[in-house]
């Protein structure tokens, strides 16, 4: 061979009087890159093309649904000569808000398939040729008076941000320069799953710097891990899995199951039975959203600093509480001229409690809970959950606010406390700890010993 990879260049290391050999890893100057016109290019047009479309479709039918719900109506009449019930009304309204969750899970499922058949650039190229095409649809749907079309539309767009959520993080990761964006592969993926113990131990020798120990290599990949990758059927029949399976999938199912996504599909009708005008309603939406914001930016400095436990405990019993007291508060808003702003207060304590808490850390418990090998079918039924629940709080929530009224938050309420409860009793602390020794602690099931 006339030339060597440099990622194979051996590097001597000296550790307590002896002398060790093992990869060192050496960049060429092409591989540290630079942000050039091309890249920034890349980097605004894919995100602006499909992650802000994306979010824009998940809020947008809120605003708006009173005239669109008018809308639907006015053409079955006109169309079919069918005069929809208030109860057919909201059952139709709710199929087109959810319509888009089932695109959703169709393409976050597909997002892998597709960027590994045809490569992350066609994936993020059709994501964004998804959304045009439910723009169309958007548009022609008054236009032809068709609501199927904007049926087609919503699941168009669910579609594609399903396909964005999988495909364009891959994307942006892999095309940033290594300089700004080196991120290492997983060693003990390479090494349980993948079988390439060279490249696990060039990443691990990346990771540990100075101080990697190339004697301390096999105690560390074999700490516990399994050496084999986990089917469905593997996890779900491995008895030691089942209460961190549990725990992922109520964890994710509860997390929309709590309330916080009728909230914001339903948050201006919601704001107008708590006594606002039409135009106070919106700016209360629009005041839910900011502090939602601000809040979810506080995410990521307390799950460096603060125990996973405490946070979540503290999180899903406020939200319990402050779901109950607008419930109540909305049932004798006519009995107590403080009720009508004491609904606002509740609603905004609810979200600032739901994103330190039951927002951000169902979205990664699963890699916390679970091993290199069944941690993919894990997430995945995690996931499964997840849209589900989505989906049925977008079907079931008008039905039954016409049905129970603010008692229909009660269920809310209830998940909330399902979620403190499971926390309090079965979730060990998992920040700072090895999954191989969280998983240890949960593999008896209901009898484990988690404090």
């Amino acid at each position: 061979m006339g030339e060597q990879n440099e990622l194979q260049t051996l590097k001597k290391t000296t550790y307590a009087g002896e002398t060790f050999e093992h990869p060192a890893i050496s960049l060429p100057d092409t591989q540290k890159g630079q942000w050039t016109a091309l890249l920034i290019f890349a980097g605004y047009c894919s995100t602006l093309g499909t992650a802000v479309p994306a979010g824009y479709c998940i809020g947008v039918m809120n605003s708006p649904g009173v005239f669109m719900r008018a809308w639907c109506k006015d053409i079955l009449a006109w169309r079919n000569n069918t005069h929809l019930s208030a109860a057919s009304l909201d059952l139709l309204w709710s199929a087109i808000i959810s319509i888009f969750l089932v695109g959703g899970a169709v393409g976050s499922y597909a997002g892998a398939i597709v960027a590994n058949k045809f490569g992350r650039k066609r994936c993020v190229m059709f994501c964004g040729l998804l959304f045009c095409t439910g723009g169309i649809c958007f548009f022609l749907c008054r236009i032809l008076n068709s609501i199927e079309m904007l049926v087609l539309g919503r699941f168009l767009v669910g579609l594609a941000s399903g396909l964005t959520t999988s495909s364009l993080p891959m994307y942006l990761s892999e095309i940033a320069p290594l300089k700004y964006f080196l991120y290492p592969e997983s060693p003990k993926w390479l090494y349980a799953i993948k079988g390439d113990r060279e490249e696990a131990q060039v990443q691990l020798a990346r990771l540990r710097g100075g101080n990697f120990k190339p004697n301390d290599f096999i105690s560390e990949m074999d700490s516990g891990e399994d050496e084999d990758a986990r089917g469905y059927l593997d996890v779900l029949k491995d008895r030691k899995l089942l209460l961190p399976l549990i725990i992922v999938c109520i964890y994710q199912g509860g997390q929309q199951l709590s309330g916080i996504n009728a909230i914001f599909y339903y948050s201006v009708s919601i704001f107008r039975k708590a006594g606002l005008s039409d135009q106070e309603a919106e700016w209360a939406n629009l005041g839910a959203g900011s502090l939602n914001l601000a809040v979810s930016l506080l995410g990521p400095f307390l799950m460096a600093r603060v125990n996973r436990r405490p946070l979540m405990l503290v999180s899903s019993m406020l939200c319990s509480i402050f779901l109950l007291s607008f419930a109540l508060m909305l049932h004798f808003i006519d009995d107590v001229s403080w009720f009508a702003a004491g609904c606002i207060a509740c609603i905004y304590f609810y979200i600032f409690s739901f994103q330190f808490g039951v927002g951000p850390i169902p979205f990664f418990i699963g890699s916390e809970l679970f091993q290199v090998a069944p941690r993919p079918v894990a997430m995945s039924l995690g996931s499964l959950s997840s849209w589900c629940c989505n989906f049925t709080v977008g079907m079931a929530f008008p039905t039954l606010q016409n049905m129970w009224g603010p008692f229909s938050f009660l269920p809310f309420s209830i998940t909330c406390f399902i979620m403190f409860l499971l926390t309090m009793f079965y979730l060990p602390e998992t920040r700072g700890r090895n999954p191989s020794e969280v998983a240890q602690i949960v593999s008896r099931g209901f009898h484990s010993k988690v404090l």
